[in-house]
């Protein structure tokens, strides 16, 4: 901020068209490399501003709804061009690294997960070029340079953690977890301090983004943990069990009625619980592939559908700002708990249908208004969309669909979606046009045609209107096999989760 306040009253107020990059200005003819970085973090904060901010700005815009969305984009877009001009790939420099961590928050939403995955094994080797994973304790005293190494590299820990598992990228390390000291204790270094109350936390924004990365670490670990070990019952139910207990644990925390929480400890416990419920659920799906599916329902499957609802409920909460859901990872955890409810209800048949259906058709108007353009959150939109009418048909007998509304073949396929796991898909998809056919000018797509339908006059081309027929006492498994469910499944929970829910 302090620099921003330079910028704008050294730069912009004599020169404005300091802000255009593109354009020449004394601040980029004294030091090109310094005025492209900070344009790339200028423009990543406007990103980041306008991805969680514009609902809350289009009331005093002059903009539509499709042109606001247009601008974190385009505003990502001139980020990654200035730090290319300042040579992020070419020197390591922490600079980049300071970007890539506030692009963290928008980039699976505007840039897609192959972007994020580039830039954050980038972020990582130039981390460890600068040792920034090297660093060793400095016991209680405050050194400002170690602590934001510390904040940037537990950062790039956290995205790992989520991001490559049961493989992550970062491994051995020995940099310490940040101190918990606000920005004004940071300033005063080589001073001893004293640990923070759990009020004195909740009642400041610099110690509740810090408790954020802590409880997010601890997370990401034990995320990890339960990746790594043999996966035997014993283990898997032992990280449920940690699991519970960090959960407890982050409820004492944040569940301080007594103290006034300000905007960042409330926004903080709102993101730890739907990640840590979401972690939990997952390892309780898990114990399902392991375990007697009479045994799962018996011990496991009540608390798995409270955590589900919990998760739904969570972030469909009324006055609940709407830059809460905007982080991507929310989307997820959502669509996540979605599916759980619906694919159990469609196993296991409960008097409390009725109300599971109805939170997961809220949940689906709530993801339809964070308009993400993540790839996986569209998917399972849709998806939830037909399976809530495959449900409502099988469990509830109100559904007055089709087969083709409700399958998915015809869907997975305009989606061009591989799954690895299943050879049938690998085999219908193709990489690359076939030979005769334009590798680049493909015009929107290709689609190769047999030579009857090349001789073919499309006048007289004839489209047979076939009636839909409704379900008649459809069986699930039938449903599942026959209509394109199954090999959805395996796309979105793996090969494993495919015969998971089949069985």
């Amino acid at each position: 901020m302090n620099d921003h306040e330079t910028f704008y009253s050294t730069e912009v107020s004599l020169y404005p068209q300091s802000i255009n990059y593109l354009i020449d200005c004394p601040m980029k003819k004294e030091s090109i490399i310094d005025y492209y970085y900070w344009m790339s973090l200028y423009y990543s904060m406007l990103a980041l501003g306008c991805s969680f901010g514009c609902d809350e700005l289009k009331s005093s815009l002059p903009y539509s709804d499709e042109e606001l969305n247009m601008f974190p984009q385009v505003f990502l877009q001139v980020s990654l061009d200035a730090a290319m001009r300042a040579g992020a790939l070419q020197k390591p420099d922490i600079r980049f690294v300071q970007i890539y961590c506030v692009m963290t928050t928008f980039l699976h939403a505007i840039g897609r997960a192959q972007l994020h995955a580039q830039l954050l094994a980038s972020s990582l080797q130039i981390s460890r070029w600068l040792k920034l994973d090297r660093l060793e304790s400095d016991g209680f005293a405050i050194h400002f340079e170690n602590e934001v190494v510390k904040r940037l590299w537990y950062s790039l820990y956290i995205v790992d953690a989520f991001s490559n598992y049961p493989k992550r990228l970062i491994s051995q390390h020995t940099t310490p977890l940040p101190q918990l000291i606000n920005d004004v204790q940071l300033q005063n270094e080589k001073q001893m301090i004293n640990s923070p109350t759990i009020e004195q936390i909740l009642s400041d924004d610099d110690l509740s983004g810090l408790i954020y990365q802590k409880f997010m670490v601890e997370i990401g670990k034990l995320k990890q943990e339960s990746h790594q070990r043999s996966n035997s019952l014993a283990e898997i139910t032992q990280s449920w069990d940690e699991a519970r207990e960090l959960n407890r644990k982050l409820e004492m925390f944040f569940n301080q009625s007594s103290v006034k929480k300000c905007a960042i400890a409330s926004f903080s416990g709102h993101l730890l619980f739907s990640s840590l419920t979401r972690e939990t659920l997952d390892l309780g799906t898990r114990l399902q592939m392991m375990m007697d599916i009479n045994d799962w329902r018996i011990h496991f499957r009540d608390d798995c559908i409270q955590l589900a609802m919990r998760l739904l409920t969570h972030s469909t909460k009324e006055n609940l700002p709407s830059y809460y859901n905007k982080y991507w990872i929310v989307a997820q955890h959502l669509i996540y708990a979605c599916l759980f409810i619906l694919l159990d209800m469609l196993m296991m048949k409960s008097e409390e249908d009725d109300a599971k259906l109805n939170k997961v058709k809220i949940a689906l108007q709530t993801l339809r208004t964070l308009k993400s353009s993540h790839f996986t959150a569209n998917v399972g939109v849709a998806v939830i969309d037909k399976l809530c009418n495959l449900v409502s048909l099988v469990r509830l007998g109100k559904s007055a669909e089709t087969v083709e509304n409700i399958s998915l073949q015809t869907f997975l396929s305009e989606l061009e979606i591989a799954n690895p796991s299943d050879p049938r898909s690998m085999k219908k998809h193709r990489v690359c046009p076939p030979s005769g056919y334009s590798q680049y000018l493909r015009r929107g797509g290709f689609h190769p045609l047999s030579p009857e339908e090349i001789q073919r006059s499309p006048v007289s081309a004839k489209v047979e209107n076939v009636p839909c027929i409704p379900f008649l006492e459809p069986s699930v498994k039938e449903i599942l096999d026959e209509t394109g469910w199954s090999q959805f499944l395996g796309f979105f929970f793996g090969g494993e989760g495919q015969n998971s829910y089949k069985s």
